[in-house]
């Protein structure tokens, strides 16, 4: 039996899909024959949450307690596993984990960033801060630093934390130089090419463009490139025509600079951190193709007279806040309800759509040019939206936003952010720790009604 849960634990170390399910295959066995086997419990739990089975990962976890409740790792794992849908119980894991082993770094790191999750700022924020003192190497320490700290209203504190995160899972460095690292670019008018580059989700990416124009119209002596997602290469291209821009950020291998053979030493590069400017609201900065935006509206001008609601209830990443982004469709007759007006699901993936609500697949799915995502949502009257992509998107070519956030939303919508910062027109309807996502769609719906003269 020792050797099958080494073999198990082999099988857990190789980081992929395959090794995840011999290792749940090798663990099941092993339970088969010994039901209390809390190592083997212990093995399924992992295989479970890295093939993103939180309930079933949460199962197991608490079978491999019963058996030793005072190994510190398996608390800290069971918060992981109940971190997506039940956040608090989480927090008590964690808190566990650490009773056990005050210096357990994982459960350190965890406990920080699910007490942002449930809205205890302060503690996430004083933990994350002693962290840092004593990991200052450790890129994600500041990482979820900065995400707390873009809660509050310390923004230069929280963007020099985000650019001493990069090097983490969530902010892979990128290089532009075949044999040596790409220096930063320090905002000054010193003729160097310069890289601006997109990270994390095309979200934020959109987002951070927002200063791509002012930075390449205070530096004329420099010649700026963009590498973005490809989704959106079209869209920046007409958005930002003095610079040259390439949809290749998420390629690994990475040929332009080569094939344009730029001087090594006149490369320099910014990203996020360094190009965000939170401190004023931005008029529309994203250029929509007209012709697409024009058909667009013809084409919604055929479905009906009354106003274009652009609608979308899914939100966040799976297996980690997902569930507190999200609304069930069903709850949305409020909007979907508004007399004559027509509404068009802006959804990225398939699922179940209100009755009544129009879908055009080929402009909103998963993978689409945004470019068409963009026009389309530049020819609604307004977008109704749980914090995602086109809540960017809305605010960047400057069609109103109704967003619908929870009582602890992403940072665009924190509530010292007031009405979220940079966007020039959006309201936020915010869901209370307690209530049903009801009352907030009905008050959006309420105003809605009421802006269009259609109350009694």
């Amino acid at each position: 039996m020792l050797d099958a849960l080494e073999t198990c634990r082999r099988a857990l170390q190789m980081h992929t899909p395959e090794g995840d399910a011999e290792a749940l295959d090798i663990a099941s066995t092993i339970l088969v024959h010994e039901p209390m086997n809390g190592h083997a419990a212990y093995l399924a739990g992992t295989s479970f949450l890295r093939m993103k089975q939180p309930g079933l990962a949460a199962m197991a976890y608490n079978m491999a307690l019963m058996s030793n409740k005072d190994e510190p790792s398996i608390w800290n794992n069971l918060g992981c596993a109940l971190r997506e849908y039940h956040p608090k119980e989480a927090v008590n894991a964690f808190m566990q984990a650490l009773e056990l082993d005050p210096t357990h770094v994982e459960a350190n790191k965890n406990l920080a960033a699910c007490l942002g999750r449930v809205g205890e700022r302060e503690k996430a924020i004083a933990i994350n801060t002693r962290l840092r003192g004593e990991r200052p190497d450790d890129h994600d320490i500041p990482y979820n630093l900065a995400l707390d700290l873009l809660h509050t209203t310390d923004w230069r504190a929280a963007f020099e934390a985000y650019v001493y995160s990069e090097g983490n899972a969530q902010r892979k460095i990128r290089n532009y130089h075949i044999d040596k690292e790409t220096p930063r670019w320090d905002g000054t008018d010193n003729g160097q090419k310069v890289v601006l580059y997109g990270e994390q989700g095309v979200g934020d990416e959109v987002l951070a463009s927002v200063s791509y124009a002012a930075h390449i119209a205070q530096s004329p002596s420099c010649e700026f490139i963009i590498d973005c997602d490809k989704r959106l290469e079209k869209l920046f291209k007409r958005s930002f025509p003095d610079a040259t821009v390439y949809g290749t950020r998420c390629e690994e291998a990475l040929a332009w600079p080569v094939e344009e053979k730029p001087d090594a030493s006149l490369i320099a590069m910014a990203a996020f951190g360094e190009l965000m400017d939170p401190s004023t609201k931005a008029a529309p900065w994203l250029e929509p193709d007209p012709a697409l935006v024009d058909m667009f509206k013809s084409y919604l001008d055929a479905l009906g007279p009354g106003k274009k609601i652009g609608l979308s209830w899914t939100g966040g990443k799976a297996g980690w806040d997902r569930a507190e982004r999200s609304i069930d469709p069903d709850l949305l007759t409020p909007i979907t309800a508004i007399p004559d007006a027509v509404v068009i699901s802006l959804e990225y993936s398939d699922g179940p759509v209100p009755e009544g609500v129009h879908t055009i697949p080929w402009a909103t799915q998963k993978g689409v040019d945004l470019d068409v995502t963009c026009a389309l949502v530049a020819a609604l009257d307004v977008v109704v939206s749980v914090p995602q992509t086109v809540c960017d998107l809305a605010g960047a070519v400057g069609t109103p936003l109704k967003a619908l956030v929870s009582h602890n939303p992403p940072w665009r919508f924190a509530e010292a952010a007031g009405d979220a910062w940079v966007w020039e027109d959006v309201t936020t309807y915010r869901k209370k720790e307690q209530a049903t996502w009801l009352p907030s769609i009905a008050k959006c719906a309420r105003d809605l009604r009421m802006e269009w003269g259609l109350m009694p």
